[in-house]
């Protein structure tokens, strides 16, 4: 597979992957402290559950990549024009700031289309 980033966008995957482990833990101990049975209801939990945490997870990325880089003045000698220079983190082409939007969309998306399902097979 390949994965085009620039700057610490790399870091997207590192910190959803740890997000969403941490959310399977909790999700694990949720499920056993209910005593729920497989069924729509562990699905709906597990996935929630999860994609919370891998976007809490894509969000502390967010911050801490946006106070990290607060660029660097420079000045054009031809012009006398002082320019700013970032970093620009990225993943896929698409900026750090927004794959935590995408993250949580695609949670709500699967979190809700398990409960469809569940609604609509009873």
């Amino acid at each position: 597979m390949l994965v085009i980033w620039r700057g610490f966008g790399i870091l997207v995957i590192v910190a959803a992957a740890i997000g969403g482990v941490c959310g399977l833990l909790l999700a694990g101990q949720v499920i056993k402290l209910f005593q729920l049975e497989d069924g729509p209801l562990v699905a709906f939990i597990s996935v929630g559950i999860v994609g919370s945490f891998a976007t809490l997870g894509c969000y502390g990325l967010q911050r801490l990549l946006a106070k990290t880089d607060q660029g660097r003045a420079v000045v054009d000698k031809a012009t006398g024009e002082e320019l700013l220079l970032k970093r620009g983190d990225s993943l896929f082409f698409i900026p750090v700031r927004w794959w935590t939007v995408i993250v949580a969309t695609i949670t709500i998306v699967f979190t809700v289309g398990i409960a469809i399902s569940a609604l609509l097979k009873t």
